[in-house]
């Protein structure tokens, strides 16, 4: 299963690098980005994100079990409970965040009605995309499997959000 799923992300990075060559707008390169990694990843959901002068997350592009996103807000502020999801974290450090959904942990208690615990999606990855340096915005990768997020997954997770920028820095 493991050597699967590896070889799973590495064609959703062939794949997304061939997106980002022929890609003429932003939301048509995010999109696809999206798409191929539901499709070639196995992902169950994977969005792109970027909080507007509010604070507040728009979802730029999403693929998959998205119906989640809807009415969903998140936050970059750390005192509200939107704030504390791993959007918010990973756009107030700059660095990934790997969770394996456990419903007991405090800020899952408080989304035990969301769509991803519904869902059965187990695992999430969310990375930043940085551009000249600073956190542009976020890629969200929920897979079902709890464990999908290994280390090797991890750091194709990053290569993706890296890939994402080059692609968005070719279109400026």
């Amino acid at each position: 299963l493991h050597l699967r799923r590896l070889v799973d992300f590495n064609a959703m990075l062939a794949q997304a690098s061939e997106a980002i060559a022929v890609a003429a707008t932003q939301p048509q390169l995010l999109k696809a980005i999206c798409e191929i990694a539901v499709r070639r990843g196995g992902l169950a959901l994977a969005y792109v994100a970027r909080p507007g002068d509010d604070g507040v997350f728009a979802f730029l592009a999403s693929a998959g079990a998205d119906a989640h996103l809807k009415g969903l807000r998140l936050t970059i502020d750390p005192r509200s409970i939107e704030g504390q999801s791993p959007a918010g974290w990973v756009w107030r450090s700059g660095m990934p965040h790997y969770t394996s959904w456990n419903p007991n942990q405090t800020v899952m208690r408080s989304w035990r009605s969301r769509a991803h615990l519904r869902a059965s999606m187990k695992s999430n990855a969310t990375v930043p995309i940085l551009r000249a340096g600073r956190v542009w915005g976020v890629l969200a990768a929920l897979h079902r499997d709890a464990e999908a997020f290994d280390p090797a997954l991890q750091a194709l997770i990053v290569e993706l959000a890296s890939s994402i920028a080059r692609g968005l820095d070719r279109l400026d």
